[in-house]
């Protein structure tokens, strides 16, 4: 009887054993399975933020090749009105100086059309560089810094103000001949 009991103890110490040990593999198993579905998770969450990011991308390059284009079709309304100016301020210059007896087609009147031309065309590649930079810079006006935002330096984009000054005066310049 005593050989029994001994062998039913070591029996029972091999199945409780044997128990922990599948417990501990259920238990593995388990938490592999719950990682897997949080990576999978994680993952589908990754994917779904990335098609939002795509969308909102696709928006804001829709967004800025509508913009640049709204800056394209303003550079040349304001080329052809500028062209105009130019025009109406040599037919001016023209009619001035044939009124006061020089003839308007040659000489010294030929030389004042030319740098009135040269002072518009000058005006005109100022104008293209600012709008390439702009435009390369993705500023939606010359008061908005190149980093896109206002508070940056704590004033609405101070350092554009001198560019600001000098465009305007440049036109001026241009339109008052």
């Amino acid at each position: 009887m005593a050989q029994i009991a001994s062998l039913a103890s070591v029996i029972g110490a091999g199945a409780s054993i044997y128990g922990q040990v599948q417990q501990k593999q259920d238990n593995e198993k388990r938490q592999k399975e719950q990682q897997r579905q949080q990576v999978v998770q994680q993952a589908a969450q990754l994917a779904d933020r990335q098609a939002q990011v795509d969308v909102s991308n696709a928006a804001t390059v829709e967004d800025e090749a509508a913009r640049a284009e709204q800056l394209r079709l303003a550079d040349a309304a304001s080329r052809a009105q500028r062209d105009t100016v130019l025009k109406r301020t040599i037919a001016q210059a023209r009619a001035r100086l044939a009124a006061g007896g020089v003839d308007p087609s040659g000489g010294s009147a030929e030389a004042l059309v030319e740098g009135l031309q040269q002072d518009a065309a000058e005006s005109d590649g100022q104008d293209s560089a600012l709008l390439n930079a702009r435009l390369a810079a993705n500023r939606r006006s010359l008061l908005q810094p190149a980093n896109g935002s206002y508070l940056a330096s704590g004033s609405i984009a101070s350092p554009n103000y001198l560019t600001l000054g000098n465009s305007v005066g440049a036109l001026a310049r241009n339109l008052l001949g």
